[in-house]
């Protein structure tokens, strides 16, 4: 049985409240607007932390016209604002009137104007922009194969931006000549710009031809009209997306708020400065399922002991630590629940001192979860 400790126990709370904060979208967003040169003339805010982004502009002073596009559940009434909800991960067609509109709002835009993205998880479903010759039944299918194809979030995006009209720096392109400042938080390993919500105002490094054999190799263009799209492609007819050195992408300024590196380095230095003499272990990159990560835990944790270990991973849509107990999460996020338990079950020593805490990610950006005692 693991066994407590009270002044672990306000160790890890503090931690934890520290890593909160290092990606708390309101205020990371509040701090990066301290530091903006000149106002925003537009604001537009797409992804699951859009709203509470766009609420602490509002709240730092700004009051420039905008649009919000998130998801149901994140969805809320900004003063000046038009707000959206959508779907995810699925797309649904009143994502596709929430790009109609911030379309129209980009384009109309002068070179005086300066426009602010508020860009984070979720963007790539919630504001589906179908290129020609795409309905929004197609990017369901493929959204829906994509997701069943076990890539990873940077493959996947790689091949969604080929089937869009705002992904991989086409919305910038539609924005210029204005000049845009992009505040941007990461829900992707390595934090790849351009695997953040596709990339809306970020060029595409994915070369085309290595998008093109993703799809081959997943049998992706047994879709028809995904094999429509390579042929236009490779007849040099489609829409691509924006490569590095594009002239749409010369006003852009890019700014990275918060991401899990952030949020996990705000943990460690925490635990640093209580515990100055203990280890902390640099894991291997975590992707794949719930229950192979916890068989990989496992096997760590029986190797190593009880040393330090923090570490994050997107594929299994939690941060994880070695300190105490389970975070409470419902529906399909109970494998959270279930992680220590299997990770005691396949190897964990019996008495091993110490608890295992698991903080899961909930799918709402910036809405915070008690961890379990």
């Amino acid at each position: 049985m693991m066994t407590r400790s009270p002044a672990w126990a306000d160790l890890a709370g503090e931690a934890f409240a520290a890593g909160l904060a290092a990606g708390h979208p309101r205020d990371v967003t509040m701090a990066a607007m301290a530091k903006l040169d000149a106002p925003p003339s537009h604001v537009i805010a797409i992804g699951k932390a859009g709203a509470a982004m766009a609420g602490a502009v509002r709240d730092a002073g700004c009051n420039a016209p905008g649009i919000v596009v998130t998801h149901d559940e994140g969805s809320a009434e900004i003063d000046g604002m038009r707000c959206f909800a959508s779907a995810h991960p699925v797309p649904d067609a009143r994502g596709m009137d929430a790009a109609a509109a911030l379309a129209e709002m980009a384009a109309a835009l002068g070179a005086e104007d300066h426009l602010l993205l508020l860009i984070s998880g979720g963007g790539s479903a919630l504001v589906p922009a179908p290129a020609d010759g795409v309905t929004l039944a197609d990017k369901q299918a493929l959204n829906a194969a994509l997701l069943a194809s076990g890539m990873d979030i940077h493959a996947m995006n790689a091949v969604r931006r080929l089937f869009s009209r705002l992904k991989g720096g086409r919305l910038a392109r539609l924005a210029a000549p204005a000049r845009v400042t992009q505040f941007l938080l990461s829900d992707v390993p390595g934090d790849r710009l351009e695997s953040i919500a596709s990339g809306p105002a970020v060029a595409d490094p994915v070369a085309l031809e290595q998008a093109l054999a993703l799809i081959g190799d997943h049998r992706l263009d047994r879709l028809d009209f995904v094999a429509a799209m390579v042929a236009r492609i490779r007849a040099g007819t489609a829409d691509l997306p924006l490569r590095d050195g594009d002239p749409a992408l010369a006003r852009v300024e890019t700014r990275l708020l918060a991401s899990n590196d952030l949020c996990r380095a705000a943990v460690s230095a925490r635990l640093a400065a209580a515990l100055p003499a203990a280890q902390q272990i640099d894991l291997p990159p975590l992707a794949g399922d719930a229950a192979g990560l916890a068989r990989q835990l496992a096997a760590m944790l029986a190797q190593r002991g009880r040393d330090g270990m923090n570490w994050g991973s997107r594929a299994a849509k939690r941060w994880s630590h070695w300190m105490p107990s389970p975070a409470r999460v419902d529906g399909h996020r109970k494998w959270c629940l279930l992680l220590p338990a299997k990770c005691i079950a396949w190897g964990l020593p019996r008495r091993t001192t110490g608890w295992l805490w698991l903080v899961a990610q909930t799918g709402e950006t910036g809405r915070q979860m008690r961890p379990g005692r």
